[in-house]
């Protein structure tokens, strides 16, 4: 039954018509997200050829269909945001890049940015006799998401691309559907990941602003306040 589905999925997907190529790939991010794939090697080249196509939705649904893959353990985090850079052309660092994307395709990267995480570490590394036992290290594109969420949250230009055609409400929702996301994905992080300690939460309890203070403590304590 798999087979069969599978096989009216990526002929679908390859569609003249843009509501097959839609209907093909939320259907696939489905069954990623229900854990129902199981020739992952063969849907990750279907979704890369959709990582460009012309119709936002089928992008949305193909990185959707990605998120879902790494929350499942069949694809590694570190190795998903490098290849959609390579994919999509763009530097996931740079916050007037990622702004200037889609609407439906900035919602699901800042959702896949919540994915991150720690190293895993290799069993030689576990069996070492204690050597080095400060644990696993966060991974370099997890530190390159939280940044990136932080910078979108924080930032204070619009958070989402200007449309024309957007009336004023529109442009409201779609703010607040982004903000969503980017709150969801930054609680998924330890503060250890976001750059806190126990000891700076602590004294950052009812913390006043306006208090004399070193600048760079300052810049943390509303980086805080803000998250």
């Amino acid at each position: 039954l798999f087979r069969r589905a599978s096989d009216v999925i990526g002929k679908s997907m390859v569609a003249q018509d843009p509501i097959i190529r839609i209907s093909a790939t939320a259907a696939l991010s489905e069954m990623a997200d229900l854990d129902l794939l199981r020739d992952v090697e063969q849907i990750v080249g279907w979704i890369q050829n959709r990582l460009t196509d012309e119709e936002p939705a089928v992008v949305y649904y193909a990185l959707e269909t990605l998120r879902f893959l790494v929350v499942n353990e069949e694809l590694e985090f570190d190795l998903v945001i490098r290849v959609l850079e390579k994919r999509l052309g763009v530097d996931l660092s740079d916050l007037d890049v990622v702004l200037n994307l889609d609407t439906l395709a900035l919602e699901s990267i800042v959702s896949l940015m919540g994915e991150g995480g720690l190293e895993e570490e290799d069993d030689e590394d576990e069996s070492n006799d204690g050597e080095d036992a400060g644990g696993p290290e966060v991974s370099p594109q997890s530190i390159k998401a939280v940044s990136l969420l932080v910078e979108l949250l924080l930032s204070t230009h619009s958070t989402i691309k200007e449309n024309a055609h957007q009336d004023e409400d529109a442009a409201f929702y779609s703010r607040a559907r982004l903000l969503r996301r980017i709150y969801g994905s930054l609680s998924g992080y330890s503060s250890q990941m976001l750059g806190l300690d126990e000891e700076s939460i602590r004294a950052w309890d009812g913390v006043d602003s306006s208090v004399d203070g070193s600048k760079d403590e300052d810049f943390e304590v509303q980086r805080f306040l803000h998250l």
